[in-house]
């Protein structure tokens, strides 16, 4: 009986490793080009399109070649998949989507080309992961992914890396996705994403671009001032998660520098009759990191001119945006909508299909509570100039 049991457990096992032979999809690294940047321009000629794929070099390390971390391929096609099967053409590794990590998309493709249609392959390509980040260049995006840095790193990967620091800098938005957009335009939705420069010695992600929800393309650009009012409002909860202000010098205090600890925001919606208004409160907390002048911060007085100043600036940047965003472009990039449809449900719903245009004709009062609850090296005082 036992033999009989041994014998059966020996077949099975047996039988069952022939469908164990491992990975049925396993593909050798040597014969696969792992893309992890995409640049998008417009190519040359009537409706083309220029992609450039960043691809990591997998025979890195062999003693007899001399190479480099990375290579770019430029191919062009009027629809994405023609130029990715155009790669074909010139190399024998097949492209791999499943690490990428960045797309960059041009302005000129950006401010002309409906974002869904120009995408949709990367919006269907089970490769392809719905957390890749999307920046939009102002000039050449294929510059971009050839511009490397002082570091040497591949530029894909930089760039990945930089686009995460909002927490230290209010003058880029949040990061965002393919996700993101798809969702936001399935909403009609507007929204910023981060812009991409290059300078003379490395890339610079400074400023937005500003994304309309119902066009789906870029309808214009905010500087880094404009953009740091947008996450003012939007808050630390939906906006860059930090930053700094730097306000102006005036009377005692020469200048200051605050660092953003948080800024909560509250937006609401008056109805008057046909006039709409909203009523946008704003409280942030943090500290000085850096201050120029003849005065003792410790001193009440003084705590409270500097938080007067703060919060004038903060009320300057907010209006500036507002004058961009909502005079300007004609687009709700910080949820004014959504405050509506919550409050007043049946009047955003008159207003929805057509809401940015409503938008611009809205009036804004805004009011601003600044904290400086820290003044750098707590217990220190600076010192009076005799």
């Amino acid at each position: 009986m036992r033999r009989k049991r041994w014998g059966l457990a020996l077949s099975l096992t047996v039988g069952l490793a022939f469908f164990l032979t491992g990975c049925w999809g396993q593909r050798e690294i040597e014969n696969i080009g792992l893309v992890i940047g995409l640049a998008l321009d417009k190519g040359n000629g009537p409706g083309k399109i220029q992609l450039t794929q960043q691809i990591v070099n997998t025979i890195t390390g062999h003693k007899q070649l001399e190479t480099t971390d990375f290579y770019n391929l430029t191919t062009q096609g009027k629809t994405l998949f023609e130029a990715i099967r155009h790669t074909s053409n010139s190399t024998d590794r097949v492209p791999y989507y499943m690490h990428l990590k960045i797309v960059i998309i041009s302005d000129q493709l950006a401010t002309h080309y409906d974002f869904m249609e120009l995408t949709s392959l990367l919006q269907r390509d089970h490769e392809i992961r719905r957390t890749v980040k999307v920046l939009f260049a102002q000039g050449s995006a294929k510059a971009i992914l050839e511009k490397v840095s002082e570091k040497k790193e591949i530029p894909a990967l930089n760039i990945w890396g930089v686009a995460k620091n909002d927490f230290k800098s209010s003058q880029m938005p949040r990061v965002v996705t393919l996700n993101d957009l798809e969702v936001n335009f399935t909403n009609s939705t507007s929204l910023l994403a981060q812009t991409i420069t290059t300078v003379p010695s490395d890339v610079l992600i400074r400023g937005s671009a500003v994304v309309s929800g119902k066009k789906r393309k870029v309808v214009g650009w905010l500087n880094a001032n404009e953009t740091t009012g947008i996450n003012l409002i939007l808050g630390t909860d939906i906006g860059s998660r930090g930053g700094y202000i730097t306000v102006p010098g005036q009377g005692k205090i020469k200048e200051l520098v605050y660092e953003i600890r948080s800024v909560k925001t509250k937006i609401k919606p008056i109805v008057d009759g046909s006039n709409i208004m909203f009523a946008i409160g704003i409280e942030t907390e943090g500290k000085i990191v850096e201050f120029r002048g003849d005065t003792d911060l410790f001193d009440q007085n003084a705590i409270h001119n500097a938080d007067s100043k703060l919060e004038g600036e903060i009320k300057r940047l907010v209006m500036e945006a507002l004058v961009k965003t909502k005079d300007v472009y004609k687009t709700d990039v910080a949820m004014f909508g959504q405050q509506l449809k919550i409050t007043h449900y049946e009047r955003w719903k008159k207003y929805r299909d057509n809401w940015d245009e409503q938008f611009s004709k809205c009036n804004t009062q805004v009011t601003v509570k600044a904290y400086i609850r820290e003044f750098g090296a707590r217990g220190s005082k600076l010192p009076k100039k005799k």
